[in-house]
């Protein structure tokens, strides 16, 4: 596979900083990758497998970055919602709130 590299120019005033905060260069780098990966699937340009590999880390860690800074990783389309809670062993009724665009309930009866 071929790479391409890219880099960055910093100060050396910040790069003391960073050394003296405890940041090698390895460091930066996986963090700057691992950065650069979250921001480009968040904007949507790179899917989530590619995202991972460039961040570096198999896809479990990958969720994990993703859910350590808050970002959705997966949202269902109302339709695989649906589908999941007519799977649920209780019974579920799904109101559309037209008032409300793309809002949604679901009300659920327990039977015991």
């Amino acid at each position: 596979m071929k790479t391409a590299k890219l880099s960055i120019d910093i100060s050396e005033d910040i790069y003391s900083t960073l050394e003296i905060e405890g940041y090698t260069k390895a460091k930066l780098e996986k963090n700057a990758r691992q950065t650069l990966a979250i921001s480009l699937f968040s904007d949507g340009v790179l899917s989530f497998g590619k995202a991972a590999e460039l961040a570096g880390v198999n896809k479990w860690k990958f969720m994990d970055l993703l859910r350590e800074k808050k970002i959705t990783f997966y949202e269902p389309t109302e339709e695989e919602i649906l589908e999941e809670y007519k799977l649920l062993p209780f019974n579920c009724t799904y109101q559309n709130q037209p008032h409300r665009p793309f809002k949604t309930s679901i009300h659920f009866c327990l039977h015991f």
